[in-house]
């Protein structure tokens, strides 16, 4: 009988409310997608809510989409009785919220419910307003990599029972490895936003060192900003504006990546995001700069990682892939299987499912005994 009870608790349905705010939307949104759609083949009835309308983009088939307006004062009260009404039909038995913008809606649910509070942290941002949330109502916290893991452990706010390392899912699609076409000037790919202090500047300064070394690159920014003017003046006036593309694909971001030949990450990485995931995953060989929140580049074995993010040292670091083709495509193999071991969706998505049935089945539990 006991196998079969274990066997009914897990093809029970478990019903989540994932909560996603706007800021993490534009850095984790394909991570979300594939979370979902792993969620539904594992029996969750997911609803996603968001403060952002463009989570409409995240509805099929049964994923059900939530927009609501931000909790502010004074509105604070009557916006999340609005979310509340939306929800009552079915009441979520996990309440799961990646960011610290979606903490305050997620814990006003859990609370007026009375259910499981899930806490993802994907920034230093995140681990911050982690000191701020009442620590008796949080049941489990999420930390998205090793160093976040390890900073939510310093603070102290969560118990270590209670703090579980789930690592970002993505999908590795077929593509060539970095550099398989060596007749071709080696493409370099960039998606910061041009904004001041972003990085990407430092990193057309680097292309003027490379050029000044006699090295050959085509260097495109897929991202955009309130900084696009100046730094396009920048490159004209160091002389790499043939060198330096900006450019608004319509393209999946993906597809673009399995095409370049390096990715680059100007700045230290305050918050994680999908976009040198899905570059890893595509064979494309990465360069980052050290410290921040990500764990998946090491130096050396999945990437090339600069000390810092001056120019002469992201030149220095793209210069070494340059220089020795073979090393970087060695480098663009480990970093497929690195993905392979920590980062796929079908991992990431078994891992929340079997942290939602524990806390539903703690809650039903308690819910009993009381």
């Amino acid at each position: 009988m006991a196998g079969s009870d274990e066997q009914s608790v897990a093809e029970t349905p478990v019903d989540v409310a994932l909560c996603m705010g706007a800021e993490v939307y534009s850095r984790l949104w394909e991570v979300v997608r594939h979370l979902c759609v792993g969620l539904i083949d594992l029996a969750a009835r997911v609803r996603l809510l968001s403060s952002s309308p463009e989570v409409e983009e995240l509805s099929l088939g049964p994923i059900q989409t939530i927009t609501h307006q931000g909790l502010v004062w004074p509105l604070r009260r009557k916006r999340l009785q609005q979310v509340l009404d939306m929800l009552a039909p079915r009441p979520p038995g996990v309440v799961h919220a990646i960011s610290a913008d979606s903490f305050a809606v997620a814990e006003g649910i859990a609370r007026a419910y009375d259910v499981q509070l899930l806490l993802h942290l994907t920034s230093w941002a995140d681990v911050a307003a982690l000191a701020n949330v009442d620590g008796q109502k949080v049941d489990h916290v999420i930390a998205g990599s090793r160093p976040l893991f390890e900073a939510a452990e310093r603070q102290g706010r969560v118990d270590p029972e209670a703090l579980t390392l789930i690592r970002p899912g993505v999908l590795r699609p077929a593509a060539p490895p970095s550099f398989g076409q060596p007749e071709c000037v080696p493409a370099v790919l960039c998606t910061a936003e041009l904004r001041e202090h972003g990085g990407v500047d430092r990193l057309i300064r680097a292309v003027r060192i490379l050029r000044d070394r006699g090295r050959e690159l085509l260097l495109f920014l897929l991202g955009t900003g309130p900084d696009e003017g100046e730094l396009r003046r920048l490159a004209r006036g160091t002389g790499v504006a043939d060198w330096v593309t900006f450019a608004r694909p319509k393209a999946d971001k993906s597809q673009i990546m399995s095409g370049a030949d390096v990715f680059v990450e100007p700045s230290v990485a305050e918050a994680l995001s999908s976009t040198s995931l899905q570059a890893m995953a595509s064979g494309t060989v990465v360069v980052a700069c050290a410290g921040g929140v990500t764990d998946h580049c090491i130096d050396g074995r999945t990437a090339i990682v600069c000390p810092d993010n001056a120019p002469t040292a992201l030149a220095d670091g793209i210069e070494r892939l340059l220089a020795d083709h073979d090393y970087a495509r060695r480098l663009a193999a480990a970093g497929i299987e690195h993905i392979q071991e920590h980062h796929l969706v079908s991992t990431m998505a078994e891992q929340c499912m079997l942290l939602y049935r524990r806390l539903d089945l703690r809650h039903r539990t308690f819910s009993l005994e009381e």
